[in-house]
């Protein structure tokens, strides 16, 4: 290694050190303003459990955007490595920010928490069965779950997955099953069970929309069935959330890879023109 390329490289840890440095004194410096701003408005604020968590939130969120605005005036100043530490924070800050404050309440409002079933029906998805009962015209009603249903059907050949006409839900429901997980039967102590509920309305003379819930652990399904064949749309649990996050997270990916390519090609092209010409 020659010696400009020791010097660029000390040139560029003294800059991280700096960055690091920095952010760290702005993180006291806003989370400080912060406390000093709930003092004023809410006196009682820091007899609360865990009172230091809202001020680190506003400084956590604040902290970074002071950062960039710095960054921006040394770089426009063309200082050394200003510019590349401007389009890290950048990256880092939008792909945290967006998914939790632009991403993700707008897909919960508008899809009302189910989820889409896209790359892959739960093993758990709760699916309502009919099989003939021991009277004819009688039907018997089960929720069984995604995984279990192949072996399901093979034992029973004759089972379908829609509501016939004249139907009483109530008779239906009554026959849902209400017994204890596996995982409680190890624990005989715990009186919980578990619940299921169903509903569903005609779409064609063939066709259904079905809900489905199931609890404990809660988890909800909402799909289309044909008297053998079921098609899978939406699914909402308690974790449905991360499901969000983590589409939000591969969109704004996206986004900043793709906003970095642009940069860095036109930064190429820039280069190229001024070696041609020199």
């Amino acid at each position: 290694m020659n010696e400009p390329q020791i010097s660029s490289t000390a040139r560029f840890l003294l800059t991280l050190l700096l960055v690091v440095l920095g952010s760290l004194l702005i993180l006291c410096l806003t989370t400080f303003a912060s406390v000093m701003y709930l003092d004023s408005v809410s006196p009682g604020w820091s007899e609360q459990p865990l009172s230091l968590l809202p001020p680190l939130g506003y400084a956590m969120l604040v902290t970074p955007l002071i950062e960039i605005i710095i960054l921006s005036v040394l770089a426009w100043r063309r200082v050394r490595f200003a510019e590349f530490f401007l389009v890290l924070i950048c990256f880092g800050y939008v792909l945290v920010v967006v998914p939790t404050l632009v991403v993700q309440p707008l897909a919960e409002k508008y899809s009302h928490h189910w989820y889409p079933v896209w790359l892959g029906t739960p093993s758990d998805y709760p699916l309502l069965v009919l099989t003939p009962g021991q009277q004819a015209g009688s039907f018997n009603a089960q929720v069984v779950r995604w995984s279990d249903l192949p072996d399901f059907r093979k034992r029973n050949p004759e089972c379908s997955f829609v509501v016939p006409k004249g139907q009483r839900y109530d008779d239906l429901r009554a026959q849902l099953p209400s017994s204890k997980p596996q995982w409680l039967l190890a624990h005989p102590g715990l009186r919980l069970s578990q619940t299921a509920y169903f509903w569903s309305s005609d779409i064609s003379d063939k066709r259904q929309r079905f809900y489905v819930s199931l609890t404990p652990p809660l988890i909800e399904s909402w799909y289309e069935a044909e008297p053998t064949q079921i098609y899978p749309k939406y699914v909402r649990t308690t974790q449905t959330y991360f499901g969000y996050r983590i589409a939000s997270w591969i969109l704004v990916l996206a986004l900043d890879l793709g906003a970095l390519a642009i940069y860095l090609s036109r930064r190429r092209k820039k280069r190229n023109s001024r070696v041609v010409s020199a």
